[in-house]
């Protein structure tokens, strides 16, 4: 909605609270990097003399 090629009967300011304009929360992730660098801290916290 809201968009250049909006075909919605609703406005975009003012959605209704139905599928599929009920706003979601965000799903939890994981960055690849901090994985990464946590994966490495947890290694050599383990394995310290490896």
């Amino acid at each position: 909605m809201g968009d250049v090629h909006d075909t919605s009967p609703y406005p975009a300011d003012n959605p209704p609270d139905i599928e599929p304009c009920v706003k979601r929360d965000k799903p939890q992730s994981i960055f690849t990097a901090g994985w990464i660098r946590r994966m490495g801290r947890l290694i050599a916290f383990v394995a310290p003399g490896a």
